[in-house]
């Protein structure tokens, strides 16, 4: 499978590094700080390879009592490409991670006394190609809302018009953005990730944003009226 250049092989096993929230979607970028043993052998080893791995989520609550252990984990994961890479003199590493694509957790390996993080093999989530056709009207309705309505206050919001108004960037791929931006939900967050269908997600970053900008609505007039002097609204 491919993901824009880079080649995704899903006959062999990831590398699975848990944390307790969604850590990036399907195009994001994020920074990553690994210092754990476990980790930093996840690392020396994909560098060695195609630099890739995948970051998963902890199912329940039982991860915090059973962190260094083996605790269950949710099923959707993404598979990311390692972009830049640093080993610091302390042995730890920073990265900073692309988001290739979502996947399922097949299996897990059984733990094998060399490797100290967890492996698993996966499957896509999304086979075929999002329809971009279809996903044209919610992209319509953000971009009234997000330039002439309440949302056009958010910070970064100017930044994701130019990027709506760019038919080059795929509207599959801005709701990706959008949805890790602005949605702060966890759970919210995991569905986007575990849904393998472009509408669906499109569908849900649209609902949670224009709730927002409803609950931005009616704070108007109170930010107008009601704050005392010296108030900061940001």
């Amino acid at each position: 499978m491919s993901s824009d250049t880079f080649e995704v092989n899903f006959g062999q096993p990831f590398g699975l590094f848990p944390l307790d929230g969604v850590t990036v979607m399907p195009h994001g970028l994020r920074s990553l700080h690994m210092f754990e043993p476990r980790y930093r052998q996840l690392v020396t080893d994909v560098m060695d390879g195609k630099r890739q791995f995948a970051t998963a989520t902890f199912e329940g609550g039982r991860w915090q009592q059973e962190y260094h252990g083996r605790p269950p984990l949710r099923p959707a994961v993404c598979i990311v490409q390692i972009m830049q890479h640093a080993e610091f003199e302390d042995g730890t590493h920073g990265v900073i991670v692309q988001g290739l694509c979502r996947a399922r957790i097949v299996n897990e390996l059984p733990a094998d006394g060399k490797k100290l993080y967890r492996r698993a093999k996966l499957e896509p989530l999304e086979i075929i190609e999002p329809d971009e056709e279809l996903l044209t009207t919610f992209r319509s309705r953000i971009v009234a809302a997000m330039e002439h309505d309440r949302l056009a206050d958010l910070r970064g919001a100017s930044a994701m018009v130019e990027h709506l108004k760019n038919d080059e960037i795929p509207t599959s791929t801005i709701f990706e953005v959008l949805g890790f931006n602005f949605l702060t939900d966890e759970e919210l967050r995991y569905r986007l990730l575990a849904s393998d269908d472009a509408r669906e997600r499109a569908a849900i970053v649209s609902a949670e944003l224009l709730r927002l900008q409803t609950t931005l609505r009616k704070a108007q007039p109170q930010r107008q009226t009601d704050a005392p002097k010296g108030c900061c609204w940001n």
